[in-house]
């Protein structure tokens, strides 16, 4: 593919369908995981503490339907946002094969970067702002669904000041460390061969 070639458009590429299936189960498990643990922690959802839950239960939703609706939701919701990611992630790729991961991280973030007039970097492209954005929704979703789960067992104090200050920005940080190495094995796998 030359730098004046356009990618294509159409179904997903190959080697997809694997990914996806992963990344589905660790949705799933994550926040079947958070089901269950709220389950053995308060079968009467006396003490659920979920923002979204709370709201519902003020307007008349609440008990186990609105608990597994939400979350059968929250599911379907980030899986979707996970095939979108999978499905476009290609399209930021630079054009040019055996990049080291600095030479990546600057093509990636530099193809369709906002500019200014002179040429200046001024933001990345929005559509990686866009495929980071459903990355983090959708495996972030997953992450902190599990982190509850272990909190809704263990219970302690530390885990409540852990689940309101730390977890939420180091499962973040992980995430943009998977999200980017991932990004990076993939563009050398597809790569590879030109």
């Amino acid at each position: 593919m030359t730098a004046t070639e356009t990618r294509p458009e159409g179904p997903a590429p190959k080697g997809v369908g694997r990914e996806l299936a992963i990344g589905i189960a660790l949705i799933v498990l994550g926040h079947g995981c958070d089901l269950w643990s709220t389950y053995l922690a308060c079968p009467d959802l006396s003490r659920e503490s979920s923002p979204l839950y709370l709201k519902l239960a003020s307007l008349g939703l609440s008990g186990w339907p609105t608990v597994l609706w939400t979350k059968a939701i929250g599911a379907l919701v980030s899986s979707a946002l996970f095939g979108l990611y999978l499905r476009n992630r290609r399209r930021l790729y630079p054009d040019v094969s055996g990049q080291s991961f600095h030479d990546f991280l600057h093509a990636t973030h530099s193809r369709g970067a906002i500019r200014r007039r002179d040429g200046s970097w001024v933001a990345p492209s929005p559509a990686l702002v866009g495929l980071w954005l459903a990355y983090v929704a959708a495996m972030g979703s997953a992450a902190y669904a599990l982190f509850l789960s272990i909190h809704n067992i263990v219970g302690t104090p530390w885990m409540e000041r852990m689940a309101q200050t730390v977890a939420p920005g180091a499962i973040f940080i992980a995430i943009a460390i998977v999200f980017w190495r991932g990004l990076y094995r993939d563009y050398c796998s597809t790569r590879a061969g030109q």
